[in-house]
């Protein structure tokens, strides 16, 4: 049952000396310091928080609105489709140049969003 494997804690004097450094000094006393420190924080008002979010959806959804109206009154719709019909290939051909800019392609996004996602600035 005893192999070599088998680690054992007073073989290790740096671990010797973790535990001695351990026991020489007691555990640290709170005194109830996270529940102080929450209690401190501000109350927040939920139902503010609410008819803010809905607010900012209300103003999305007219946004919205607004923009497929203008994009259905200004856009010659005829055209547009038989254009966008236009651009999809009768055949598809995958070169090596195409997986190469695909993989370009979301490496670049991929660092962009993480990038944004980091920056405080933003």
């Amino acid at each position: 049952m005893n192999n070599e494997n088998t680690y054992k804690a007073d073989q290790d004097p740096l671990d010797a000396l973790f535990a001695s450094a351990r026991q020489a000094q007691p555990n640290l006393i709170d005194h109830s310091f996270t529940k102080i420190l929450v209690n401190s924080l501000p109350k927040v008002n939920f139902m503010a928080q609410k008819e803010r979010a809905r607010k900012g959806l209300s103003f999305d959804l007219i946004g919205a609105v607004i923009g497929l109206l203008m994009a259905y009154l200004f856009i010659d719709q005829t055209s547009l489709v038989s254009s966008f019909i236009g651009l999809i290939p009768e055949s598809l051909v995958i070169s090596p140049l195409l997986v190469i800019s695909a993989i370009a392609a979301v490496g670049f996004s991929s660092i962009v969003a993480w990038w944004m996602v980091e920056d405080d600035s933003f």
